[in-house]
This record gives structure tokens, C-alpha cells and sequence, in this order.
């Protein structure tokens, strides 16, 4: 069969959570691929970082900077791809430029401090947990665990809200939390899943799995946007 030759889009199998997901990712599996690979490009640099501890300091900071930058607006044209796939649309490279074009801003402007929140909690939790402050570290550890949980929203918030800043993003994301929490708690155990095999298998990590856990959490939002 050749390249990006698929049998066409069965609209039909998007069916539920996981079912929908997996419907998706097989109707253009090739085109799904080329995109989770596209996306794992952006962490090269990163990887070099941490891989060639012998290099320059500013050679590797640079290199994780460069990659902590790049990361954000591919993961906004990703979910993008997501919902455009979810909608029964073909993926292309006029549609990744689209993608690209339509959420690279709201990526970088919404997702950032986000992002810098989670790692603050992580960072407040290591504190709390050296300095043996133990209620303190189950309050982190569960308000860590609950942005977590909320984060499964994120990327198909910020492909709904094109013009949407942190704020709107997180109320959004704490409301479907409230609304539908064990469907949140379902999406973040079968993208944990997912990622645990491509781990294992080494190269799903790079062909599948950024693909599958957008599907995974664009179609959670699709289930609960509407309660």
C-alpha cells in the first residue's frame, strides 16, 4: 500500500473514549504516525542535552531551551490534527500548516504558565518531602495530582478557545473536572497506558503515542463538553 494510501475515514467507529481514539488512529494510521513523529522531532534537542553530558553548559541549556520552546506550539497544532481527524477530516500537510497557523500563539501564551504551575507543584513537592513537612506534601501531592487530572483538557480546550489565555483554560478544565470526573480520571489512565507500551516498545513512543493521547483526550472533551 503506498504511503498515505488509507481506505478512507469510517466516521461511524468514533465510539466512545478509547474505541474512538484507536478508530481514528487506525483510519489514517500512516498520516498518525508521520505526525506523533513530527512532534517527537522538537524534543531531539533536548534529548541531546540530556544524553551528551560532556557538552559545553551553555551548549546544553541552549539545546533544552530550544526544545522546551518548540515543544508548545507543536503540541497546539497536534491537537488541532486531533480534532480535525476526530471531525472526519484527511491530515495533511496544508492541514498541519493550518494547525500550526491557527493555535501556535494560544500555545505558547496559555500553555506556558500552566505548564509552569505543574512544575512548581513538582518542584514544591520534592521541598516538602526533603524538609519532612508531611501534611504538606499530601496537600501537594494531591493538588499536583488534580492538575494533572486537569491538564487532560488542556490541548483540546486551547483548540476550542483559539483566543483563550490561562485563566479560561483552567476554570474550563476544573468545570469538566467537576462535571465528569471519573471520564477525566478513565482518559488519564488510558493515556498512561499508552505511553507505558510505546515506553516499552521503544519506538511507539515516537510513532504512537503522541497521536493516541491527543485522540484520547480531544474525544474525552468531546464527551464532556456538552453536559
Amino acid at each position: 500500500m503506498p504511503f498515505f494510501d488509507d481506505s478512507g475515514i469510517v466516521r461511524e467507529n468514533h465510539r466512545g473514549l478509547v474505541v474512538g481514539a484507536f478508530a481514528a488512529f487506525a483510519e489514517q494510521v500512516e498520516r498518525m504516525v508521520a505526525v506523533s513523529v513530527a512532534w517527537s522531532v522538537v524534543l531531539f534537542p533536548a534529548l541531546v542535552a540530556l544524553g551528551f553530558p560532556g557538552l559545553p553548559g551553555w551548549l546544553r541549556v541552549s539545546l533544552a531551551m530550544l526544545s522546551s520552546l518548540l515543544v508548545l506550539p507543536a503540541t497546539g497544532a497536534l491537537f488541532a490534527l486531533a480534532a480535525r481527524a476526530l471531525a472526519g477530516e484527511q491530515l495533511d500537510l496544508r492541514a498541519a500548516r493550518a494547525a500550526l497557523r491557527d493555535t501556535w500563539t494560544a500555545a505558547l501564551t496559555a500553555l506556558t504558565p500552566l505548564l509552569a504551575g505543574v512544575g512548581l507543584l513538582v518542584w514544591a513537592v520534592v521541598l516538602a518531602s526533603a524538609t519532612r513537612l508531611m501534611v504538606l506534601e499530601v496537600l501537594l501531592r494531591g493538588a499536583l495530582l488534580g492538575m494533572l487530572v486537569i491538564s487532560s483538557v488542556w490541548g483540546p480546550l486551547l483548540v476550542a478557545r483559539s483566543n483563550a489565555t490561562a485563566g479560561p483554560l483552567l476554570v474550563g478544565s476544573v468545570r469538566l473536572l467537576w462535571l465528569r470526573p471519573a471520564m477525566m480520571v478513565k482518559c488519564c489512565l488510558a493515556a498512561a497506558l499508552v505511553l507505558v507500551a510505546s515506553v516499552i516498545t521503544v519506538a511507539g513512543a515516537v510513532l504512537a503515542a503522541p497521536m493516541l493521547i491527543a485522540l484520547l483526550q480531544t474525544c474525552l472533551y468531546e464527551e464532556v463538553r456538552h453536559e
